[in-house]
């Protein structure tokens, strides 16, 4: 099984980051995706949010294993021209070890924020369909025409296609409804299903996603399947609990209480190694075949390193 560590900025600068990368990196762990989010979501106002695709870019030129990408974009937030031209140049730029994440998105306030009118869910993933679509013809094809109901545009091209490797599309959702994993079945390179998900739910998404593959007529094991965990390990009780009252503080302005707090994170990878192992054992015994992980006392690294030296 291969992991996968988020990076989420809010509240950090960009050495906080790339320190946070750099340790994913020494703990062997293959992936990193940088949160798109421009206003803060656990935090006040003023709180600084890195930008995605410029912190994904700058992790490609300063890190040396991990494949780094956006995790998710949300398709509203940008033209799927400008996000294409974007991988393309990250990908260069890292010499391959990019992937593009795409999501439907779903936090109001960056949608009033931007001044993006905010559309029911059908509408959202028609639009997602056809940036989708775009996205890996540009990724793939040396020119596009396009003419659908949200774009339409003429002989366009990504810088230098890579058609031969294209760059992998991850496809995100945290409920992994009917109609995500239809799209996820069609389209995505990378499936990533779930966050905190019950290991019954997610074996039941795996196996429906799997279905829908073959309908689609595609192997489901050309689909690389991924999912996502809170993280916090504590090689006692005792250090878990600590640690567990130490990080609620850092989000108790978006949970409000610490017993909410324990709701969020109670299906996460939290507990002491013995136990993570044994999550992670079942985890790869239902498909899983990569693990995104949130360390929930991020900046800091302690539970990535626990995780790899006990762990991995």
């Amino acid at each position: 099984m291969m992991f996968g560590g988020m990076i989420d900025s809010e509240r950090l600068n960009y050495a906080s980051v790339l320190d946070l990368a750099r340790a994913y990196e020494k703990a062997g762990f293959r992936y990193a995706g940088v949160f798109d989010h421009v206003v803060p979501i656990y935090s006040g106002d003023s709180a600084s949010v890195l930008e995605c695709w410029t912190t994904t870019a700058a992790l490609a030129r300063d890190t040396g294993k991990l494949t780094v990408g956006p995790f998710v974009t949300c398709s509203s937030y940008r033209s799927p021209i400008m996000v294409a031209k974007m991988a393309s140049t990250v990908c260069d730029m890292s010499r391959g070890r990019h992937f593009v994440g795409v999501g439907l998105g779903w936090y109001e306030r960056e949608f009033e924020a931007l001044q993006i009118p905010e559309a029911g869910f059908s509408d959202r993933l028609d639009q997602t369909v056809e940036f989708i679509e775009i996205l890996g013809k540009l990724l793939r094809q040396p020119s596009v025409s396009f003419d659908g109901k949200y774009y339409r545009f003429a002989h366009v091209s990504a810088s230098e296609p890579r058609r031969e490797d294209p760059i992998p599309i991850l496809i995100g959702t945290e409920k992994g409804g009917p109609k995500m994993l239809r799209l996820i079945a069609r389209s995505a390179d990378i499936a990533n299903v779930g966050w905190n998900m019950g290991l019954g739910d997610l074996e039941e998404r795996i196996g429906e996603l799997e279905e829908r593959c073959k309908a689609a007529g595609r192997d489901p094991g050309a689909v690389l399947k991924s999912t996502n965990y809170d993280l916090l390990l504590g090689s006692t009780d005792r250090k878990l609990e600590d640690r567990i009252r130490s990080t609620e503080s850092k989000f108790r302005r978006r949970f409000g209480s610490m017993k909410a707090y324990r709701a969020k994170i109670g299906n996460g990878l939290v507990g002491t190694p013995e136990e993570c192992a044994e999550k992670l054992d079942r985890l790869k015994a239902i498909g899983i075949d990569l693990v995104f992980l949130q360390p929930l006392d991020s900046p800091k690294a302690d539970s990535v390193e626990i995780l790899a030296d006990a762990i991995m």
